[in-house]
This record gives C-alpha cells, sequence and structure tokens, in this order.
C-alpha cells in the first residue's frame, strides 16, 4: 500500500520529468562523498537538480509523465539530473566529470522530449550554450550594420582624404 510520503514523492518527480527540457540518468556507485559534492556544485552553478531516486518509484512517474521507454535506465544505483534551464548544460558537466572520474557513468538521457543515447550525448554536450548562440547571433545581427556604417561613411572619408592631399600639395 503506497504511503504519503511515496505519493508526493512520484508527484513531484512526475513534475520535474513534465517540466525539464534535459534529464540525464546516471550511475553514481563508488562516488565518494567529495565527489558526489563536487558534482552537485558544478550542477548548481548551472540551475541544474540532481537527485538520487529509487527506480521503481522512478518508473512510475517517468509513465505518469509520458515516458515509457525509460525503465532499462532506471538499474542499479540512479540519480538524475534535471534542468530546466539550458539542457545542454547537464551533459557538458557530466561528460566532463566522467573523464575525471571514471566511476561516474551516464545511462542516457531524455533532452528536448526525445530519449537520447549515450552515443549522442558527447555531440549534445559539444552544442554550444544558449548564452553562446545569443553572442553569435548578436555578432551576426552586427556585422551587416557595421558594414553599411563603413560604406556610408565611405565617400566622406574618401573626400577628406582628398581634400587633406590637395592643402598638402598647395603648402608646398
Amino acid at each position: 500500500m503506497p504511503t504519503a510520503v511515496k505519493e508526493q514523492f512520484v508527484t513531484n518527480l512526475q513534475e520535474k520529468f513534465a517540466d525539464s527540457s534535459g534529464i540525464y540518468f546516471t550511475d553514481f556507485l563508488g562516488l565518494d562523498v567529495e565527489q558526489v559534492n563536487n558534482l552537485r556544485s558544478q550542477f548548481f552553478k548551472a540551475s541544474v537538480e540532481y537527485k538520487v531516486v529509487k527506480n521503481r518509484l522512478t518508473k512510475l512517474s517517468a509513465r505518469e509523465a509520458g515516458y515509457d521507454n525509460v525503465d532499462d535506465l532506471l538499474t542499479g544505483p540512479t540519480a538524475i539530473a534535471f534542468t530546466n534551464d539550458d539542457p545542454v548544460a547537464p551533459a557538458k558537466i557530466l561528460t566532463d566529470f566522467a573523464k575525471e572520474n571514471e566511476k561516474l557513468s551516464l545511462k542516457g538521457c531524455i533532452f528536448e522530449g526525445e530519449r537520447i543515447e549515450l552515443e549522442r550525448i558527447n555531440t549534445i554536450a559539444n552544442l554550444p550554450s544558449h548564452e553562446e548562440l545569443l553572442q553569435k547571433l548578436l555578432a551576426g545581427l552586427q556585422s551587416p550594420m557595421r558594414n553599411l556604417v563603413s560604406t556610408l561613411n565611405a565617400p566622406m572619408q574618401n573626400l577628406t582624404f582628398a581634400l587633406t592631399q590637395l592643402k598638402e600639395q598647395k603648402n608646398q
């Protein structure tokens, strides 16, 4: 018989599944407290929530949120990283952390509602962040404007240069 605490846990986790743009499943077995705290602090800076979950209750939550294809990811010790902001940030943090700490392993992820296998997580980790994309967009918008200003200023600069040259020739 389900307890009120378990029902609340399932409801909260279901909301996280429904609201998150990036959901990353990891196996954390073998990490010590210092390593987990380091990982959590990196996640905190990126506005990512990292939870150790009970597989059975998580399967129920995922099904209720419409994710029937995650049962195979919920075996053994499991922790899940949820993000609402930048779905690329957890991939970058986890892949970098896994390079330094071999005991952390990624199981898979749900990226913008689509299940992603391990092979594609590295591709996601190499994507530019939201801020980087905005900077590139801004630079792309500024470039034509700069060119237009330069083109409009060129005749005036040429005239000024010609007049300066003419003045120097007359003074000699």
